[in-house]
């Protein structure tokens, strides 16, 4: 369970269609209290929030939580004509990650908790700045997602206070952004928050999951973030901003999309039960599939849109799915599948060449979740493909 609280008239840069953010009601922390210096740098002025969602859809078993750059939206900042580039683009010019609008759809629509009358609420958290809210929201539209709510960073604020060299570090906006979201579910069974490698979507998703099954305790869980470059003040606000009590009966699921080559030690995410790798949104379907999280007509719908609306190679999409069957038998195909294996059958060349990595194996929790953490943090930001300054 996790509780919120921002100071009065501090929760502006979070608005709603069904709460009002001049009401917004602070609850009762159940941390000790904190005792720690004021603090300039004001980390919750980075979060610019529309709530679509009811007060219904809140209370959903099943909440997904979305990264847009790289995942949902092929992007690339390679350079300043690229990242200008993509601020005029208009939402017709943007390109959706290959089946990721499908397995959007399949995941609200088909998971075991869903009925007809409802969908599981579709979350954006983004690092853009909110001045592309309207392209992105009419981009989502017209790929037929219905959004529950999109947070936005609000970099005027580091313009404004003089941190230019904060612009492109994440990790505190992400945390204060995913944080502020989850504490507006009610009743939640599962979070499934899905995320690229290329930055800090890892580093921000591995310390929730951590501090949301009770494994860094109050403490331990500002000492993870100074890991992560976050300054200690900092740090303690968002500290100060929550209180936690070990959730058990939430089940946080990350899945990684992988955009950049990473070495095992920074891709075996502490603990490794839970975080998922993945290379295509077939393949991110099928660990939904597996988990329960997707039923078995959802597989079924994905993979038949999936088909259809991508350039993926028939006898590629049957491959992969029988390598993962051979990991866990009881996965059944469906019919469309069944049909594209009945008129693609592999050749046994490629079947012996079969390779596609199951559920990753579960680990049990170290007795010190802190170091584990930490040891991870290292070799992840001291990846070369990381810019290793990952900060506020």
């Amino acid at each position: 369970m996790l509780n919120f609280k921002l100071p009065c008239g501090r929760c502006y840069a979070v608005t709603s269609l069904h709460h009002n953010p001049s009401t917004f009601v602070a609850v009762k922390l159940m941390f000790p209290k904190i005792s720690k210096p004021s603090f300039r740098y004001d980390v919750w002025r980075l979060v610019n929030r529309k709530i679509f969602a009811s007060p219904t859809e809140l209370h959903h078993p099943l909440q997904v939580i979305s990264d847009i750059d790289k995942t949902y939206l092929e992007t690339t900042y390679d350079s300043l004509r690229s990242m200008a580039k993509i601020a005029l683009e208009d939402a017709a010019d943007k390109k959706t990650v290959d089946g990721a609008r499908e397995f959007f759809r399949a995941l609200k629509w088909y998971s075991p908790f869903t009925s007809t009358s409802d969908s599981a609420p579709l979350h954006f958290v983004s690092s853009s700045p909110p001045q592309l809210r309207g392209v992105l929201e009419h981009k989502i539209g017209r790929d037929l997602l219905v959004c529950a709510s999109n947070s936005f960073k609000d970099q005027i604020y580091n313009i404004k206070k003089g941190k230019l060299s904060l612009l492109k570090h994440q990790v505190s906006y992400k945390v204060a952004a995913l944080l502020s979201l989850i504490a507006q579910f009610k009743d939640t069974q599962h979070i499934v928050m899905i995320g690229d490698n290329a930055e800090s979507d890892p580093l921000a998703y591995a310390w929730i999951k951590e501090v949301l099954a009770g494994r860094l305790n109050q403490k331990e869980s500002v000492v993870a973030l100074n890991s992560l470059n976050v300054p200690e003040e900092v740090a303690w606000s968002i500290l100060k901003a929550i209180s936690w009590q070990q959730s058990p009966h939430i089940h946080v699921h990350v899945a990684i999309r992988r955009v950049k080559q990473r070495s095992r030690d920074s891709e075996t995410m502490p603990p490794a039960c839970g975080f998922h790798h993945f290379s295509n949104y077939a393949h991110l379907a099928l660990i939904c599939y597996d988990l329960g999280l997707l039923t078995a007509a959802g597989w079924n719908d994905f993979i038949q849109n999936y088909y259809q609306n991508t350039a993926v190679d028939a006898a590629q999409l049957t491959g992969a799915f029988l390598s993962y069957q051979k990991k866990n038998p009881t996965l059944k195909p469906g019919a469309f599948l069944q049909n594209l294996l009945a008129h693609h059958p592999l050749t046994t060349g490629e079947q012996a060449t079969l390779e596609l990595p199951s559920l990753e194996a579960p680990q049990p929790p170290s007795t010190d979740a802190l170091t584990t953490f930490q040891n991870w943090a290292t070799a992840y930001l001291s990846e070369p493909s990381s810019s290793g300054q990952e900060s506020l």
